[in-house]
C-alpha cells in the first residue's frame, strides 16, 4: 500500500490505519466542538486549552506553575507558539510568569486566580467538556462508553 496513491484508502482490513483515522477524526471533532463552545462563553480556544492544562497539572500533580517548555510539550505545540499565547494571556492578567528557581533561562507559568476570565473559564470548563464529549459519545450505550474509556486509559497507561 502506498500513501501517495490517488485511490481512496481502504481501512477495513488494516486495524492500525483504521485506529489512526478514528483517533484523528475524534481529535478533529473535539477541537471543533471546543472552539464552538468556547465562543459561546466568549473564550479563545487556545487560551481555554492552556487554562485547562494548567488546571489539570495543578489538580493531578499539585503544581501551581509549570515551565513553558513542559506546557508546550503537554499541549503538543511549538514553544514559540505557546510563548505568543502566554504573552497575550499575561497582558490580560490570566496567567502569571515567574522565573524558574533552578533554570534562569526558563519561566514558570501559572494561573492568575484573581482574573475574572480565569474564574469564568474554570467555571465553564466542565460544561464545555461535557457538551463536546456528550455529542461525540452520543451513539454509544453507557456500557460501551465505560468500555471505551477503560480501553483508552489502558492505552494511555501503557
Amino acid at each position: 500500500m502506498t500513501f501517495c496513491s490517488t485511490e481512496k484508502l481502504d481501512y477495513s482490513n488494516n486495524n492500525e490505519l483504521s485506529f489512526l483515522k478514528s483517533i484523528q477524526n475524534i481529535k478533529s471533532r473535539l477541537s471543533k466542538g471546543i472552539r464552538a463552545n468556547c465562543s459561546n462563553y466568549g473564550l479563545n480556544a487556545s487560551h481555554f486549552n492552556i487554562i485547562l492544562q494548567l488546571v489539570r497539572i495543578e489538580y493531578c500533580q499539585g503544581k501551581k506553575a509549570v515551565s513553558q517548555v513542559v506546557l508546550a510539550d503537554l499541549l503538543d505545540i511549538e514553544p514559540i507558539s505557546l510563548s505568543k499565547s502566554i504573552e497575550k494571556m499575561e497582558q490580560q492578567e490570566m496567567v502569571i510568569r515567574t522565573p524558574h528557581p533552578y533554570d534562569k533561562r526558563s519561566k514558570l507559568v501559572g494561573l492568575n486566580y484573581e482574573s475574572e476570565v480565569v474564574k469564568n473559564t474554570i467555571q465553564h470548563i466542565e460544561s464545555i467538556v461535557f457538551e463536546v464529549t456528550s455529542d461525540i459519545l452520543k451513539p454509544l450505550s453507557d456500557d460501551e462508553k465505560k468500555l471505551l474509556i477503560d480501553l483508552l486509559q489502558k492505552l494511555v497507561i501503557f
